[in-house]
């Protein structure tokens, strides 16, 4: 016969033990193990102890878990911050900084970012940041949003490109990040590509982490100019 004293803490205890919280926070430690391409129900039920159906008592189905376990990831990285925002540049550089390296922690979430939107406190916060330091470029209205879009789709596409290529060579065992944008070929064999086989070396020299660095520099820089000609021409 089942006492009924003991069943009522069982039920008791289970609301404490199983939470959003405890839920997203597992969700983060199984995301930072080498190798793992996506966080799952069996393996968070496994992670907490509990029947993996329970997590849905706390979560509508698996695109809501991840858009929870993305939006920590977005506080964690915006945690980092360091540079005040008035120094615009600086402080967007290092913004995208700190997201690519919380990528590099948790990847099997950052491979989600492209194609998830939290809109949770942390994104919205994220996205008001960006505009606030495009603004102080000197942009505004449709200019401003357009660099906004460029900014924020260069750190999501290839941020998430990179967390999914490392836990591709995590799973292969072959380490560092790293792929290659062209082939070993490119340029040795091709007579009829003459540029191409003029910058061969530096063509095959380039890596997800300095395109993702020289994109950055790049929209910032043309931010400033264009902020800079629209101020030129309100004189």
């Amino acid at each position: 016969m089942t006492d009924p004293a003991r069943a009522t803490l069982r039920e008791a205890s289970e609301p404490s033990r199983l939470s959003r919280e405890s839920i997203i926070e597992a969700g983060m430690r199984i995301a930072a193990r080498p190798g793992t391409a996506s966080v799952t129900v069996r393996d968070l039920g496994k992670q907490l102890g509990v029947d993996p159906t329970a997590i849905y008592r706390h979560f509508r189905n698996k695109e809501e878990l991840m858009a929870a376990l993305l939006e920590r990831l977005i506080s964690i990285a915006s945690a980092r911050a360091t540079v005040d925002p008035l120094h615009w540049k600086s402080a967007l550089t290092e913004l995208a900084d700190n997201l690519l390296a919380t990528y590099l922690e948790y990847p099997a979430v950052a491979a989600e970012a492209a194609i998830l939107s939290t809109g949770g406190s942390a994104e919205l916060d994220g996205i008001e940041f960006i505009l606030s330091c495009l603004g102080r470029a000197g942009l505004e209205g449709e200019e401003l949003i357009e660099y906004y879009q460029l900014f924020s789709s260069h750190l999501l596409a290839l941020g998430s490109i990179i967390a999914q290529t490392q836990i591709a060579q995590s799973q292969s065992g072959r380490g560092e990040v790293e792929r290659a944008y062209v082939p070993e070929t490119v340029g040795a064999t091709h007579s009829g590509h003459p540029a191409t086989a003029a910058h061969r070396e530096a063509l095959l020299a380039l890596d997800d982490f300095s395109v993702y660095r020289t994109g950055i520099r790049m929209i910032l820089d043309s931010a400033a100019a264009a902020g800079a000609a629209s101020a030129q021409g309100e004189r």
